[in-house]
Formats: structure tokens, C-alpha cells, sequence
């Protein structure tokens, strides 16, 4: 019985750091060795605690790595905690840094009244 309970415990612990990860995709910059090598990589989802990472093509990473995120000005220290193909699961090993951003995110609203329309329009007559 309290192996049980000690199993249902964890699970739920484990469940609870799942409903805290943000899903997103967004672009950042991987970096090593002092930052004199680095990387883009894909964000994929983030934590308080870490991030899971995709990496393009054959880029290796090292287990222990610079993340920068440039849309939100997150500067963060990682550590590889496992490895799947091209995704890696990192947890925050220093103070995550909150830069003013270089870039802003820009989204252009759509017009209400007017449908987009595949139809090709009328030439104008001369």
C-alpha cells in the first residue's frame, strides 16, 4: 500500500510540472564555449524550470549550453537533462535574465469586413 501511494505521489507531482509548461514555437539562439560557437534552435515548450528544445539537422549541442531567447530578451543558463533525436529537455541552471527585447513580435490584424478570396479579380478596363 505505501508503495502505491509513494508512486500515486510522484505521478501527480509529475503531472502537476506538466500543466506548468507553456507550449510555444519560437526561435532562439543556442550557444557554447564562451559564447564563440552557437546555434538556432526551435523552443518548443518552457517552464519556470526549463525548456524543451528542438535542433535543426545535425547541430550537436553539449550538455551544458547559453540560451537566448531574442523575441522575449531571455538570457538563461542550461543543462541538458535528456536527449530524444533532435529534441532536448533542458532545465534553468542559473537566474533567468529578462532583457528589454531586440525585436518586437508583430502581428497585423486581418480585415473584418472583407473575405479573402481565391477568385481572380477583374482586370481593369482601359
Amino acid at each position: 500500500m505505501i508503495e502505491q501511494q509513494d508512486n500515486t505521489d510522484s505521478q501527480d507531482e509529475a503531472q502537476d510540472n506538466r500543466v506548468q509548461r507553456r507550449r510555444m514555437l519560437k526561435s532562439a539562439v543556442a550557444s557554447y564555449n564562451d559564447q564563440s560557437i552557437s546555434m538556432e534552435v526551435l523552443l518548443r515548450d518552457m517552464s519556470d524550470t526549463g525548456v524543451k528544445l528542438k535542433l535543426k539537422g545535425n547541430d550537436v549541442l553539449p550538455d551544458r549550453f547559453h540560451l537566448y531567447v531574442e523575441i522575449d530578451g531571455i538570457n538563461v543558463e542550461c543543462e541538458a537533462v535528456w536527449r530524444r533525436g533532435l529534441e532536448i529537455g533542458a532545465k534553468f541552471v542559473s537566474e533567468v535574465e529578462i532583457k528589454a527585447p531586440l525585436r518586437s513580435q508583430t502581428v497585423i490584424p486581418t480585415l473584418m469586413g472583407k473575405k479573402p478570396s481565391l477568385l481572380r479579380r477583374k482586370p481593369i478596363q482601359p
